[in-house]
């Protein structure tokens, strides 16, 4: 008995050393997780550089506006004048300054004496022309490229209560269609209505705008307002 007792107990410490020996399998270590905020972190940098390449794209396609500034037209002016004793002379000197326009003055071919601008006397040069609807005393010299103008002025004295006849000879030199006409006279009491009929049948293919009178020696103020009202500037 005692012998297989100890068989039995030797068998036992065997059996428990045995399993003593065998091993248990090392744990695995937790699979990594993936950062959750450098995995958002990528996401908007990626959105972003995308819609930055989007933008891009639509603001090359999009024109870009460009601010236009629209230069007023000028108009091309020319003030022509005769002048007898100098008064209509000085006034269209001034209307030249204050429209910033040409001056061309219409000179008699043959120029008038003193004793040719005698109002009084029915025969003197001037009564003679005013008296006779035919006449057209020359002028010296013409107007280069008159087609250059938009406007014109015509200045002159009244003689009898209209124009003098060389601004007749004027206007039938040259194409005033669809050019603007504008007289102004200088006179001691007769107003501007009869010439500007005159010149309106001389010139039928023209643009009128009526006319203004001034004294022989106006001042300049007054010159200044009527010219500013014209809107030619």
């Amino acid at each position: 008995m005692k012998r297989l007792f100890l068989i039995f107990l030797s068998v036992l410490l065997l059996s428990g050393a045995s399993c003593d020996s065998v091993k248990e399998p090392e744990s695995l270590p937790a699979p990594t997780e993936i950062d959750s905020e450098t995995e958002t972190e990528n996401e908007t940098e990626t959105e972003t550089e995308v819609l930055t390449e989007e933008d891009s794209q639509v603001s090359s396609e999009e024109p870009t506006e460009t601010e236009t500034e629209t230069e007023p037209v000028k108009k091309h002016i020319l003030v022509a004048f005769f002048s007898g004793s100098g008064n209509t002379g000085a006034v269209a000197e001034s209307v030249s300054n204050a429209l910033d326009a040409d001056l061309f003055e219409i000179e008699p071919e043959i120029p008038y004496l003193p004793e040719d601008l005698i109002i009084n006397d029915y025969n003197c040069r001037a009564n003679r022309e005013q008296n006779d609807p035919n006449a057209r005393p020359q002028i010296r010299s013409r107007v280069e490229n008159m087609e250059q103008y938009d406007v014109v002025l015509i200045g002159f004295p009244i003689w009898t209560s209209e124009e003098p006849r060389i601004i007749r000879t004027f206007l039938e030199s040259y194409n005033f269609t669809g050019k603007t006409l504008i007289p102004f006279c200088t006179s001691k009491a007769s107003g501007i209505l009869n010439a500007e009929q005159n010149m309106r049948s001389t010139a039928p293919g023209a643009v009128f705008r009526s006319g203004k009178r001034f004294s022989e020696k106006p001042e300049y103020l007054e010159i200044l307002s009527w010219t500013s009202h014209l809107g030619l500037t």
